[in-house]
């Protein structure tokens, strides 16, 4: 299997997976869930202050579909690529066969969605050119890192 091959870029992979449990459960979800809870509503605000992030200011229709997408299909992935990663370094067979499949499906769905939010962030006119950068800096690696699962 030549998916994630090296020990660095499994290490890599998995932690990406670990920590975007959290981001997804508590800043993610709010495009979905609003401000049911206060800690998280705290969380989602700090971040938007911090990088005006537009989108999740304004929370459009579409981004709305593209966070339940996330909660119901890559949530669980997540999970399941961090309990199962072991199965990466085992000789090929089903299991490997079918986690290299998820691990595709993932790139392409999480790099799409993530394009899709860059394009929608470069075709406003009403910001910057600094803000339409900061925030293509911070919606990049959601981009990047699942892209390159697809590429492999």
């Amino acid at each position: 299997m030549s998916l994630l091959t090296s020990t660095k870029e499994r290490s890599f992979y998995k932690w990406y997976f670990i920590i975007h449990i959290p981001i997804t459960i508590f800043i993610d979800s709010s495009v979905v869930l609003g401000d049911r809870f206060p800690v998280w509503t705290s969380l989602v605000k700090w971040h938007c202050q911090q990088n005006n992030d537009i989108l999740l200011i304004e929370k459009p229709n579409w981004l709305w579909w593209f966070v339940l997408v996330e909660l119901v299909f890559q949530l669980p992935l997540f999970f399941y690529f961090v309990m199962n990663w072991s199965i990466l370094t085992q000789p090929k067979s089903q299991s490997t066969h079918t986690m290299a499949r998820l691990l595709k499906l993932y790139g392409l769905e999480a790099s799409l969605t993530t394009a899709i939010c860059i394009i929608a962030i470069w075709s406003r006119n009403d910001i910057t050119l600094l803000h339409q950068l900061q925030l293509t800096s911070v919606y990049l690696p959601t981009f990047l890192i699942p892209g390159k699962l697809l590429l492999e």
